[in-house]
């Protein structure tokens, strides 16, 4: 996308704004090797050169474009529609739920902590399992690796892992949850990166666990 606002501004003179929602070479979820890193960060490096401004959602993340780029970045972080703001009464579910939506990255965010926690609650008589349900909702949330984490805490009747809805649905299923589940990132490598989910989940009104 930068290549070709870059291409456009060759063509037309206008002033072009680069913005990154996500990093370029600096990718939190980079998955190629050194020597293609060191490419990319070169060419990235030479097509910015003919922005205007640069633009980002967070200070950490200005701080890594800053760093390769030697420039000033503003950084414009992302929000909510006031629109989809929930009734503070809304009608929530009869289980005890917590949902998460989105994308779950394998080795970069991890549930097991909750599972543990759950499992010894239910262990212990604190928690009925057949009033909690923990929901899953994204493209690719049903995986093996969390199948097998939810099977070694006992939790196959209480977590369900379902597929993409579309996201008015979405949207619902969060306004109706007890708790909204957030996984936060693990890699302490690439602080800064804040999911869209998480300004959902603050139009939600409801509680998050982080």
């Amino acid at each position: 996308a930068h290549v070709v606002a870059r291409d456009l501004k060759s063509r037309t003179g206008l002033p072009w704004v680069a913005d990154f929602r996500d990093l370029w070479s600096e990718n939190y979820d980079y998955r190629w090797g050194r020597l293609r890193k060191t490419l990319d960060r070169q060419i990235e490096r030479t097509v910015l050169a003919h922005s205007q401004a640069l633009v980002t959602v967070s200070e950490p993340l200005a701080v890594a474009l800053k760093r390769l780029h030697s420039r000033p970045v503003t950084v414009i972080p992302n929000g909510f529609s006031p629109d989809e703001v929930s009734e503070p009464n809304h009608r929530l579910t009869r289980k005890f739920t917590l949902t998460y939506t989105g994308t779950l990255y394998a080795g970069k965010q991890d549930p097991s902590p909750l599972f543990e926690a759950l499992s010894a609650l239910i262990a212990c008589g604190r928690i009925d399992a057949e009033l909690l349900e923990v929901r899953f909702f994204g493209r690719n949330v049903d995986q093996p690796w969390l199948r097998a984490k939810v099977a070694a805490c006992g939790l196959d009747r209480s977590v369900t892992l379902s597929g993409m809805v579309p996201r008015a649905e979405s949207l619902e299923r969060q306004r109706e949850s007890q708790v909204l589940l957030a996984l936060d990132w693990m890699d302490e490598q690439q602080p800064g990166v804040y999911s869209g989910k998480i300004f959902e989940y603050l139009a939600a009104l409801r509680p998050i666990l982080c």
